[in-house]
């Protein structure tokens, strides 16, 4: 079994969150969907920092709307080097049963949709 670190996931793939945010940033703007990132979120990504949900994001993720200040890491579905943008909440529902410790975490999912939070908009 791979030693896991912070650094890897618990399969033993190295996190590479910064350089993954800046390849989908790339990638979104070549198929014409740059409009997902506020120029607040671009300005994070190209300082290796984690974007954060904002008008910009639930534009186009609707259902993110009662997340909106959460971080937005990469979540590698199953420990793999497959990942995928999850605000924290969406994040760790990924994981559940059990959290991150013990699920290594499906793909996410787009339900259950977050309403607004009071005072949030």
């Amino acid at each position: 079994m791979p030693v896991v670190t912070s650094g890897t996931t618990r399969t033993g793939v190295v996190r590479t969150n910064a350089a993954d945010w800046r390849k989908l940033r790339d990638n979104w703007d070549d198929l014409g969907y740059g409009q997902i990132l506020s120029a607040e979120n671009r300005a994070a990504i190209a300082k290796g920092k984690t974007p954060k949900v904002d008008d910009a994001w639930v534009k186009v993720f609707p259902e993110d709307a009662g997340l909106k200040g959460e971080r937005i890491p990469m979540h590698h579905v199953q420990g793999s080097p497959l990942t995928v943008p999850l605000p924290d909440t969406r994040h760790l529902d990924a994981h559940m049963p059990g959290g991150f410790r013990y699920n290594p975490g499906g793909p996410g999912s787009a339900l259950p949709a977050y309403p607004p939070k009071k005072g949030a908009e």
